[in-house]
């Protein structure tokens, strides 16, 4: 079983369907009900640290609009990092979770905006060459997650 611990500083308001309708109308596509009731749980958190490897996911990023939560913490809402990576990498992805050293999981909307794939952005390589299939849905990518926690 997983167990989440918090990581950003504040406590952030819930997030609600205006959210994810805000979300899912900038990327033009719907995020999975899974992954959207793992936000509504544990955004902000990062999974506690365990013997073995960790799992493929880091800090669940904020699905709040960056000027409801405060300065400090904008930089772990969805929609700042995907501004922050827009200019970098192909039109698509939308970052989920955070590895805490400028990598992040992300959404790939690119194949079919009903049910993204999951991929890995390395921030040190721009482009097609920075993006690694990690799954072809987030159920796929969950099971992976779980398997080694």
């Amino acid at each position: 079983m997983l167990l989440w611990e918090a990581y950003t500083a504040q406590d952030v308001p819930p997030s609600d369907d205006r959210d994810r309708t805000r979300i899912e109308a900038a990327i033009g596509g719907r995020l999975p009900d899974a992954y959207w009731a793992l936000v509504v749980a544990h955004q902000g958190n990062i999974p506690e640290e365990s013997e073995g490897d960790p799992p493929p996911i880091g800090v669940l990023l904020l699905a709040n609009a960056p000027d409801s939560v405060e300065k400090d913490e904008r930089s772990y809402c969805i929609e700042w990092c995907w501004e922050a990576m827009r200019d970098r990498y192909p039109a698509g992805l939308l970052p989920f979770s955070d590895d805490t050293g400028g990598n992040v999981w992300a959404f790939d909307f690119r194949r079919d905006p009903e049910r993204p794939a999951v991929v890995f952005i390395d921030h040190e390589i721009e482009g097609e060459d920075g993006i690694t299939p990690v799954a072809p849905d987030f159920a796929a990518y969950w099971a992976l997650v779980t398997a080694v926690a």
